[in-house]
């Protein structure tokens, strides 16, 4: 739409063309007045204006051409300057144009041709021209994983440096070659040279500030801002104020994004960036405000809907998310429609209204890799686990993206990671174990060593394949990864780094990297409510205050928030408190009861937690038969074993039998002392339901009955139960594990116990509950060091009542008394009881308890 400001220009233009006045200088006029008006038909009116050039002369089209193509949209703009270089094939700054669109573009045969076009200009020995194939051979480092000419690149540089030592843009070169390499004190150095001689590409400026907030340089990081915030340049005052939010300036933040959108932008775009700044600054009303103005501007675009319904999700709850999502529903163009509902459904956490968005959204643009990737990622955050133990659905929709002819490099490379990653998050060692292979990560058996020509991106994936696998030295090894790459960590590196040290029981670590990383990240959620998390599990309540107060002013209305509030009372002893703060969020239409009713009985709100679980059963019992299934295992958790086995027995004959099998054979082992009558009951019907069974399904049966037998003292009919499930599914990691714990216990066969460890571990991994068993092994075969360090890992990985009680016993037998007592001691904090053990630990136990009192 014509702005009225604008009314009198074009006027005299159109007045000049009904006179038949015509020149460069009076399209060029027009050309900006198209610009400025964000006229619609803006390319179309560009390429009309270049094809009429020709009827000037040849310096009139070049400066007509080169005007255009600086105003002009992409890709329009390539299109003129090749024209341009057509024109004026000597033209060293235009062939130098070329070059740096081509490169923006990946296109990598305009590269080489505008490449070859600069040799032709001065020679291939001119500086510009060797300054060009070292940015080149960068490029193909950066975007084609090619390291192989960068030692060429870094000789040109040097050569090039010595000429002309003040040269912004070999600087800029050098420090990208030390980031490739993984050399950031030395790509530091050579960024903050860049940016002294005059580097003042948005990328180089960015990456200087990183570097630079890596190091906690708050004070180079204002004077840079200070250089490079200009008034009258909008790129400059983004990237300041993008810089300022992450050193945590917020004000400084939002004073710049003010600036940086002009008043009369018709840009989506710019209030999408400018409602982000001003959320991450904490400034919400200007954040809705402008998210509102990107919806205004283009309601049929999901664009500015998507990130506005995220803003409601994040501060004032699901019900003003979704009104949103209801508007947006019919205002987003249809193409689109699909794949921005999975991703709105996404958002509010409608997890299956979400995959049937994606689903229709692939079925309409099969071959569009945005859809294809978008679908690929829910369904790697969303998974569906299948028989295999590993996520299929999601393995191959990145397998689909990896084949589309319409995927980019980047594309591929992606999808190639995350095929891996979805195999080492499989609950499946062996399945999980098969990730390194699909990254070429093994050697045999052995992690294949680092050749140091990996590139950050290649580090990063290895870092990731490691840090999901269930053994300990896999883990350290992505630790050991993180701290020795040399490089200034990201924050979710440091993020990744802190859960790492979690899973491996260095809390002093997590503590230290997680009060380092909310230094800087002090209004990333994500990161407060691990930490918060963490620090209420730890028992450092006063600790965890401070970042649940934080959490609660940025997520007011987040049920997590609300979760954390409840579990930080109750470790005040205020459970009523607790109670006011999440009973009542079971209340609304939509609220997630089951997902409240498990809070609660973590909390111990045990009358609450029963009420909500009721809620869920009478609302899905008539769609879902196994729906009171989850009201039986509450009440085997509650001890109450007789109500639990009535619902198994209502359901057994509607629900799948391993459903009810598991949560009644599980009601019987929460019980301290379950009765004959109860043990006898669920193993007349496993034996009737193994009768009628056959394959994996037999095999649990066989199981679970070998458990209620175990449970019933008959260690015989046990052992011979396990070894017959064992037979029929030698994977079963359960079953290996108990026969083996019997098969020591009761029989004295450390030797063989031992090898059914080995192969419970190399079908489930080196878990905690397997590490445990092979430590009561090895210490009835005297084994006492190697159960010592098997246990130290156990507590600390996964501390428990009973993991310090078996550590106080390997100490107590190696004459430690002191580390006995400080093992039985913390077995005491947290609850040890006789019930815990085994009954054929359970003579032990009054043994060691009396020596250690």
């Amino acid at each position: 739409m014509r702005d009225k400001n604008w009314k009198g220009a074009i006027e005299t233009l159109d007045a000049a063309e009904k006179a038949g006045l015509d020149s460069p200088a009076l399209r060029l006029a027009r050309a900006r007045l198209w610009v400025e008006t964000k006229d619609e038909k803006l390319t179309e009116k560009f390429e009309s204006l270049a094809n009429a050039s020709n009827k000037f002369t040849p310096e009139q089209q070049r400066i007509l051409l080169r005007s255009l193509a600086e105003m002009a949209p992409a890709p329009l703009n390539n299109q003129l300057w090749d024209r341009l270089a057509a024109l004026r094939p000597s033209d060293l700054n235009v062939q130098l144009t070329r070059f740096d669109l081509a490169l923006s573009a990946g296109d990598e045969d305009k590269i080489t041709n505008a490449l070859r076009a600069i040799r032709k200009v001065n020679g291939e020995t001119d500086s510009t021209a060797r300054l060009c194939q070292a940015i080149y051979l960068i490029w193909r480092a950066q975007h084609k994983k090619d390291t192989a000419g960068l030692d060429e690149a870094a000789a040109l540089l040097t050569n090039l440096e010595r000429e002309r030592n003040e040269w912004a843009r070999v600087a800029y070169a050098q420090a990208l070659i030390h980031d490739l390499r993984g050399h950031h004190d030395s790509a530091l150095a050579k960024y903050r040279q860049a940016f002294k001689y005059g580097e003042t590409s948005p990328d180089a400026i960015r990456r200087l500030l990183e570097l630079l907030r890596g190091n906690n340089n708050l004070d180079e990081i204002a004077s840079v801002l200070q250089k490079v915030a200009l008034p009258e340049n909008v790129t400059s005052q983004r990237i300041a104020a993008e810089a300022a939010l992450h050193a945590g300036d917020m004000a400084r933040a939002i004073e710049l994004a003010d600036r940086a959108v002009l008043a009369n932008s018709t840009n989506p775009a710019d209030y999408i960036w400018q409602g982000q700044i001003y959320f991450g600054a904490g400034s919400h009303h200007k954040a809705e405000a402008a998210l509102r103005k990107a919806t205004a501007l283009r309601p049929e675009s999901p664009d500015g809907w998507l990130p506005l319904i995220q803003y409601f999700v994040l501060t004032k709850g699901a019900g003003e998310a979704e009104k949103t999502l209801d508007e947006a529903q019919g205002k987003v163009a249809p193409p689109e429609r699909s794949l921005f509902l999975g991703s709105a459904y996404a958002l509010l956490g409608k997890e299956d209204k979400a995959r049937e968005a994606y689903a229709r959204a692939r079925a309409e643009r099969s071959e569009h890799p945005g859809t294809v990737r978008a679908e690929a990622v829910f369904l790697y955050q969303h998974p569906k686990l299948d028989l295999d133990r590993k996520n299929a659905d999601a393995i191959e929709a990145f397998r689909r993206l990896l084949t589309l002819p319409a995927a980019s490099a980047d594309d591929r490379d992606y999808a190639r990671q995350m095929i891996a990653i979805c195999f080492a998050s499989s609950p499946d060692y062996a399945v999980s174990r098969q990730a390194l292979s699909e990254l070429g990560l093994l050697q045999g058996d052995q992690l294949r060593p680092l050749t140091g020509t990996e590139s950050p991106a290649e580090i990063r994936t290895r870092v990731l394949a490691l840090a999901f696998q269930r053994d300990r030295e896999s883990r350290l090894a992505a630790i050991d990864l993180i701290e020795k790459s040399g490089s200034v960590p990201t924050s979710d590196d440091q993020f990744l780094l802190a859960q790492l040290y979690r899973s491996v029981g260095k809390d002093r670590k997590v503590r230290e990297v997680m009060s380092n990383l909310l230094v800087k990240n002090n209004r990333v959620t994500r990161y407060i409510q691990f930490y918060a998390g963490w620090l209420l599990q730890i028992g450092d309540h006063r600790a965890a205050e401070e970042w649940v107060n934080r959490l609660a002013e940025l997520q007011p209305e987040s049920l997590v928030t609300a979760e954390l509030r409840a579990r930080l009372a109750v470790a005040r002893g205020n459970s009523n408190a607790a109670r006011s703060i999440i009973v009542p969020r079971a209340s609304g239409p939509d609220a997630p009861v089951l997902v409240i009713a498990r809070v609660c009985e973590s909390l111990k709100l045990y009358e609450d937690a029963e009420q909500l679980f009721q809620r869920v059963v009478e609302k899905t019992k008539e769609k879902q038969p196994d729906a009171p299934l989850l009201l039986a295992a509450f009440y085997g958790r509650r001890g109450q074993t007789a109500a639990a086995l009535r619902i198994c027995d209502e359901v057994r004959k509607k629900a799948p039998i391993l459903m009810v099998a598991k949560v009644a054979v599980e009601a019987l082992y929460d019980n301290s002392a379950p009765s004959r009558a109860d043990t006898e009951h669920v193993a007349a019907w496993l034996s009737d339901a193994i009768t009628g069974a056959s394959g994996t399904t037999k095999a649990i049966l066989v199981q679970l009955l070998a458990s209620v037998r175990n449970l019933q003292g008959d260690y015989a009919s046990a052992m011979k139960l396990y070894a017959d499930a064992i037979s029929v599914n030698d994977r079963d990691a359960l079953a290996l594990n108990n026969l083996a714990f019997l098969v020591s216990a009761k029989d004295g066969d450390h030797r063989r116990a031992l090898d059914l460890i080995e192969r419970a571990k190399k079908a489930r991994g080196p878990i905690m509950d397997i590490l445990d068993t092979e430590a009561l092994i090895r210490i009835e075969k005297g084994d006492f060091e190697p159960a010592q360090k098997l246990l130290d890992v156990v507590a600390a990985e996964a501390p428990s009542g009973t993991a310090f009680y078996h550590l106080a016993r390997v100490e107590l037998a190696l004459g430690h008394k002191v580390e006995a007592k400080s093992a039985w001691q913390r077995a005491q904090d947290l609850g040890i009881k006789l019930a815990d053990l085994h009954p054929l630990e359970r003579p032990e136990f009054a043994r060691v308890s009396a020596l250690l009192k």
